[in-house]
């Protein structure tokens, strides 16, 4: 299950780097730990500075994913966080 994720566009560079640890970034590589995963650019090879605040995540089983939403939701750093839907139907 994929979460897509839209930092705020001044802190995207942070999360991109990842060079300076600021308390919102803290935040979002807690959840990284937390559930085991690795928070990535949606388009990493991009050079459109309007892709930069985009990021995905995937999760392993859907109701960690359902948490880690919830939790995306709640960070500072984070403007919007959503649930890819499937790209099948059921």
């Amino acid at each position: 299950m994929e979460i897509t994720i839209k930092v705020w566009e001044e802190k995207a560079e942070g999360l991109h780097n990842r060079s300076v640890l600021t308390d919102e970034l803290k935040e979002l590589i807690a959840l990284e730990d937390e559930f085991d995963v690795m928070i990535r650019p949606l388009h990493p090879y991009s050079d459109d500075a309007h892709l930069d605040p985009y990021f995905s995540v995937d999760m392993p089983m859907i109701g960690s994913a359902d948490v880690m939403l919830y939790k995306l939701q709640d960070c500072k750093m984070v403007e919007a966080a959503y649930i890819k839907p499937s790209d099948e139907m059921p």
